[in-house]
């Protein structure tokens, strides 16, 4: 299971330490990016996966959807290791 904590501003202007664990890391990828179009503003974002903990760029998540990038993404790579 891969989980994002991350602190984000309210669309009330409060601040919050939340987080959100999904099973694969596109799922984490597209909650995060709907916070924005819902009045959210990120701060501070950090994947986590077996351990590791990565911060994340909050420019990435502007409210456009991730899914189809990520999966195109994920595509090209399997042809290149095929």
């Amino acid at each position: 299971m891969m989980m994002v904590i991350f602190l984000a501003i309210s669309p009330t202007g409060e601040y919050r330490s939340l987080a959100y664990g999904a099973p694969n890391i596109e799922m984490c990828f597209e909650a995060l990016t709907m916070l924005p179009n819902k009045g959210w503003q990120l701060i501070h974002i950090e994947l986590i996966d077996d351990g590791q903990h990565t911060l994340l760029p909050i420019d990435a998540f502007d409210g456009r959807p991730l899914k189809k990038p990520l999966e195109k993404l994920r595509q090209e790579w399997e042809l290149i290791l095929a």
